[in-house]
């Protein structure tokens, strides 16, 4: 009876250790350098400020769904004109590589009052997808979002 209980002891002894080095070990966080390496190469203009930054580290384990994941927004303090197509398809890159803009993407033209401008650009490298996303609406000033998750 006594070794019946010393090897139940060492079973369940075992697989709480077990357990416990799971856990530990599939929640930790990755390194975050490729990700911001990859972020590093999107360079918006000098006028543009940068206003936030996340980064939600790799972990073995992600149960929210959001693990490996950055996302840098930019603002144009100064009221400007907006971008033009061609100008956010200038600035919609990956060091020299560029980001194909949606089919969806349009800029309405300034027309002194108001404007209204969406578009976004998508691409997949390094085993991350890439996206920037250009906004300028008339209750806000321009905004630029650069999302990169696995």
């Amino acid at each position: 009876m006594k070794k019946i209980l010393k090897y139940t002891g060492i079973t369940i002894g075992a697989i709480t250790a077990v357990g416990l080095l799971f856990v530990t070990v599939g929640f930790m966080p990755k390194s975050t350098d490729q990700i911001e390496q990859l972020a590093a190469q999107f360079q918006p203009d000098a006028s543009w400020k940068l206003e936030s930054e996340s980064i939600e580290p790799g972990r073995f384990i992600c149960l929210n769904g959001h693990c490996d994941q950055l996302r840098k927004v930019w603002s144009l303090p100064q009221p400007q004109q907006p971008l033009t197509r061609e100008g956010f398809e200038e600035m919609a890159k990956l060091g020299s590589q560029s980001i194909p803009l949606e089919e969806s993407c349009f800029v309405n033209p300034y027309n002194g009052a108001a404007s209204d401008a969406s578009c976004s650009a998508r691409l997949r490298s390094g085993g991350y997808d890439a996206t920037v996303e250009y906004s300028n609406h008339t209750a806000q000033s321009p905004q630029m979002i650069l999302n990169i998750q696995r």
